[in-house]
């Protein structure tokens, strides 16, 4: 075999091994695509692709990389947001209310797809300016997680986990970490809503039977909490009927909202 035969098998067997690294999901009138390529902190890059009334595609990062740079402690000023718009804009990709966009004809939506990763991990490279964490000005916001106790606990400590490193802000546990009787529990319940800044709802198969879901739900309501519903991504699962259309684990949604309640 020659070298240069070689090198085609090479570059044959490796797109064939990438092609089946992409996951893809349906989403309304698109799909996401999960690409097999990260960002520094472990997260995958992922593509929301729509089709426009026109028939084109529209493909958007979701504003997960600005996202990403502003959860690390990188302050999105006019100065870094003029330096990710110059970036993009060498892939043929723009910058539009902080997602990286791309829109394009059926027939190169492949192609597009390959230059909004290259953005994307472009523009992911300017995390290396960042300042040091002392600098940044970051607020502790105390959360009550409210989960089905007896089937969600892994919920409840994967988002705590994952809060420390994905979030600006100084999150404070003040979720109930063990089962109690009745009555003692809807007491510490109520002091642990009544001290918290935000209670968010982690939606699993059945919270939306769980009663003690329902009851704190109900405290939170009552104590005048903020409250919200986060839904893993890709799960099915129904969330409360009582409170506001989930929103889905992906961490630029959810500091969105705790940035609104930390102002």
């Amino acid at each position: 075999m020659t070298t240069a035969n070689l090198c085609a098998e090479v570059v044959t067997k490796y797109l064939d091994r990438l092609s089946d690294d992409f996951t893809v999901s349906a989403a309304g009138s698109g799909c996401y695509i999960t690409t097999p390529f990260t960002r520094p902190d472990g997260e995958m890059i992922e593509i929301e692709i729509t089709t426009l009334p026109s028939g084109c595609a529209r493909l958007s990062d979701m504003g997960d990389t600005l996202g990403y740079l502003y959860v690390n402690g990188l302050a999105l000023t006019q100065s870094v947001l003029d330096k990710a718009r110059s970036i993009v804009r060498g892939y043929s990709v723009s910058l539009e209310h902080n997602e990286l966009v791309a829109e394009c004809d059926s027939e190169v939506v492949g192609a597009t797809l390959h230059q909004l990763i290259q953005a994307t991990m472009a523009v992911t490279c300017l995390i290396q300016t960042k300042h040091s964490t002392d600098e940044v000005d970051m607020a502790t916001l105390n959360i009550f997680v409210s989960f089905e106790f007896d089937k969600d606990n892994d919920l409840k400590n994967n988002f705590y986990e994952q809060a420390r490193e994905k979030t600006q802000h100084r999150v404070r546990n003040c979720s109930l970490n063990e089962a109690y009787p009745d009555q003692h529990w809807k007491d510490k319940a109520r002091r642990a809503i009544d001290e918290c800044d935000v209670v968010i709802v982690l939606i699993g198969q059945d919270t939306h039977n769980a009663p003690g879901v329902i009851v704190e739900t109900d405290m939170a309501r009552s104590l005048g909490k903020p409250t919200f519903q986060v839904r893993p991504q890709g799960r099915p699962y129904q969330g409360l009927t009582r409170l506001e259309e989930p929103i889905t684990w992906r961490w630029r949604a959810i500091n969105a909202k705790l940035d609104e309640i930390a102002d």
